[in-house]
């Protein structure tokens, strides 16, 4: 990313949110090392060399899953389309097709230096090079141009695989990616005692991601996502990519043009909203903590321009809006100063609304505005410590959105009414709606003990946990 994407960024968020929100957001990316100091770090060639042995392996005892890739391809670079391509082919795992949806358009013309025309190969050229050399390799010709979501789902209805991918006609995988995949799939199959990919309970896997330059050569912006949650989902799609659904449900599901331009969330948003009304489900979406995708920035393009794209935000509200009012739950979901988030107001006491949330904590700051306490792991980590006033969390914003956490402070939380008899029994204090719990007599250490306590038995229970960090109480 140049100075000068800096400053056209910051030039946006100006105009959208005002000059003070702009400085603490410009504070906030110069003091963020973490990025500055980010290197990708492929996987070594040994372990490729064991994944292929072991793919082959699996394959021989037909016990390998079935992966399809689903490409829509529209005039894409050529530069681009052979990257993506080509990180297919280099696979360490074997089992898998790569269906590419593609626009048949005539062959462009361009006159060399001798004044003579040549015909320059367009994108089904390219792709039928490649699919001449592998048939696992699959052009989907397309007479007419039916929009991104259209053009995908073409490609989903001809899948064969038990799991279905999806990647970027202009991005690329890291050559363990499919491996990773296939193994976490055979990981879960074996704990379920299934025999089938098609009858394992994982409907979604997911991984880490980072961007890189239009050459494809440096690295930044390391998206380390955590595992699954589910409200984290309603704020913004922090899945992403790389994304593989289950065969069948994706099959079922399609993607919707209606939401072009935030197909992807929707398609997420739909497939875990039957996780809202079941918590112990949760583990049927698998988080790989790796990074095995890289997102393609270039000038124009929303993964380096957020802005560029503002259709697919409002699409991508839109989404959220749509699912939980589908579930019958009343809410107003609203943008976020950063383009992309959003925030869910529920219009019913969030209780009634939500049977899955069994508790709902809020931000602690010190008289400086720095965040030190409301959400914690369950090891006792305060998250987002000592963030200060006016931050958000890094490029992904996380310390200002909604989201599902091991626990939260007794200090500033209400409880379902139904659940409030464990506050005694496990915090020791007699739990009353409006009143905040009388903890002025313990250290911190012994709060925050008997939070984790307190919001473990919650969930034990099947409940989540939300955090809602515009909830705030200073101490």
């Amino acid at each position: 990313m140049t100075v000068w994407d800096d400053i056209r960024k910051t030039a946006l968020y100006v105009r959208r949110n005002g000059p003070v929100a702009a400085y603490y957001a410009a504070m906030e990316r110069l003091s963020d090392q973490s990025q500055e100091s980010y290197s990708f770090i492929p996987c070594p060639q040994e372990e490729l060399d064991a994944q292929r042995v072991q793919s082959l392996q699996w394959a021989k005892n037909h016990e390998s899953v079935p992966i399809s890739l689903v490409v829509p391809v529209y005039r894409t670079p050529e530069t681009y389309l052979r990257r993506m391509i080509s990180s297919v082919i280099m696979q360490s795992y074997t089992n898998w097709e790569l269906i590419l949806a593609v626009v048949e358009e005539p062959g462009e013309t361009a006159e060399t230096p001798e004044t003579t025309e040549t015909t320059v190969k367009t994108p089904l050229d390219i792709i039928r090079e490649y699919a001449d050399r592998d048939k696992r390799i699959r052009p989907l010709v397309l007479a007419d141009n039916r929009g991104i979501s259209g053009n995908t789902n073409a490609a989903i209805e001809s899948s064969r695989g038990a799991y279905v991918g999806f990647v970027d006609h202009d991005d690329f995988l890291e050559p363990d990616a499919l491996f990773m995949v296939a193994a976490a799939i055979r990981e879960r199959m074996q704990a379920a005692a299934v025999r089938s990919p098609s009858a394992c309970p994982v409907r979604l896997v997911y991984t880490d991601e980072d961007k890189c330059d239009e050459e494809g050569l440096h690295f930044f912006e390391h998206h380390a996502k955590p595992d699954f949650n589910l409200d984290l989902l309603l704020t913004n799609n922090y899945i992403c990519h790389f994304s593989v659904v289950r065969g069948d449900i994706a099959r079922n599901l399609l993607l919707r043009p209606a939401y072009d331009g935030a197909q992807d969330h929707d398609l997420l948003l739909r497939l875990c909203g039957e996780l809202l009304s079941d918590p112990d489900q949760d583990n049927t979406v698998v988080h790989i903590p790796r990074v095995l995708y890289h997102w393609r920035t270039y000038a124009g393009s929303t993964s380096l321009n957020p802005a560029s794209k503002r259709y697919a935000y409002e699409a991508g509200r839109l989404a959220v809006q749509d699912l939980l009012e589908s579930k019958r739950i009343g809410v107003d979901v609203e943008e976020m100063p950063h383009v992309g988030f959003y925030r869910v107001n529920y219009q019913n006491d969030i209780f009634q609304a939500r049977k899955d949330i069994g508790v709902i904590g809020g931000r602690l700051n010190n008289r400086l505005g720095e965040l030190t306490g409301g959400a914690y792991t369950d090891r006792g980590q305060v998250l987002y410590d000592h963030l200060k006033k006016g931050y958000s969390g890094g490029f992904q914003h996380r310390a200002v959105l909604q989201q599902d956490v091991d626990a939260v402070d007794i200090r500033c939380f209400r409880v379902r009414p139904e659940l409030r008899e464990l506050v005694r029994e496990y915090t020791g204090f007699i739990y009353k709606e409006g009143n905040p719990l009388p903890t002025e007599s313990l250290p911190d250490y012994e709060i925050r003990n008997r939070s984790i306590r307190f919001c473990k038995k919650i969930r034990e229970k099947g409940y989540r946990i939300l955090w809602d960090p515009t909830w705030v109480r200073e101490l």
